[in-house]
């Protein structure tokens, strides 16, 4: 059995490679009735195919962190550049997140910031193998883009279970930001199949309306691959791909198990209605 680290450690050196998940909303140039400008959001995996980086098997971002200077970087390995770079930024320490704040730059009408922390708890227990890295990146033609990257410690290839199949509680949430209109909510418990003989990830959710969500229910269906042996499946090792459909859309689906034996599942996800809606989110598993 592998060593897996834990993934929040703001007392050590921590550095890890995570799926991509955007977020943009732009100004469309009207005004809403209210007087506010009118925003258009949109959302998804940052590859065509999955999150994957163009060797086709490491993730697409990657988050570098050093507790001694408390400095930090993330890098994008997909175009190889370099996203973030913490160095002169403002340092905000709180007992489950660090945030890094950059002033103003000459092309940003507000500061950057990059936030590490743990991810939300999810059956009264925190994840401990996976956690949120979120970049908040403003230009002079955006109002926001955002990338979301869930990394940690995934499992590796051989800890994976050998065969058989089991349920896992799995909880997905799903939000959207539309405008003049508040916030779309969207969230669903139930159990999420990991069937080891196929490779295949399989679910059914009825996701409803958050507190004093605008969101109307709807019911989505999860077919995923997994990979256990590179001669049979092309889902790189480690990785989860797949898709998220039902009556009312469609989208995508990356993520990955993490710690030992794959307790833990961490999803992006991306969904767009019929009527073009973006909604963007996370599927979180573990064994009870």
């Amino acid at each position: 059995m592998a060593e897996y680290e834990f993934a929040f450690m703001p007392s050590e050196d921590r550095g890890f490679g995570g799926f991509r998940l955007a977020v943009t909303n732009r100004l469309t140039g009207a005004t809403l009735p209210d007087g506010n400008p009118e925003i258009s959001s949109s959302v998804g995996l940052e590859e065509d195919d999955g999150p994957r980086s163009s060797d086709g098997i490491g993730f697409s971002g990657y988050f570098g962190y050093e507790a001694a200077t408390g400095s930090s970087r993330y890098l994008d390995k997909a175009n190889n550049s370099n996203v973030f770079d913490a160095s002169g930024a403002f340092l905000v320490s709180q007992p489950s997140f660090l945030r890094w704040i950059l002033p103003m730059g000459a092309f940003s009408p507000d500061p950057e910031s990059l936030t590490w922390s743990m991810a939300n708890a999810f059956g009264q227990k925190t994840p401990e193998f996976y956690s949120v890295v979120m970049l908040d990146r403003p230009s002079d033609t955006l109002v926001r883009n955002t990338w979301t990257i869930l990394g940690g410690s995934p499992t590796v290839e051989e800890d994976l279970p050998p065969s058989g199949v089991e349920q896992q509680t799995a909880r997905l949430l799903l939000e959207s930001d539309e405008p003049g209109d508040g916030s779309y909510l969207l969230v669903a418990e139930g159990p999420l199949t990991i069937n080891y003989d196929d490779g295949k990830i399989t679910g059914t959710f009825s996701l409803q309306p958050g507190t004093d969500s605008l969101a109307k229910p709807i019911t989505v269906e999860i077919d995923a691959d997994f990979n256990l042996s590179p001669v049979s499946f092309s889902t790189p090792p480690g990785q989860i791909l797949g898709d998220i459909t039902g009556v009312e859309g469609a989208g995508r689906i990356g993520g990955a198990f993490f710690g030992p034996y794959g307790r833990e599942i961490a999803i992006s996800v991306q969904f767009e209605t019929s009527s073009g809606q973006s909604f963007y989110g996370d599927l979180e598993a573990r064994r009870d």
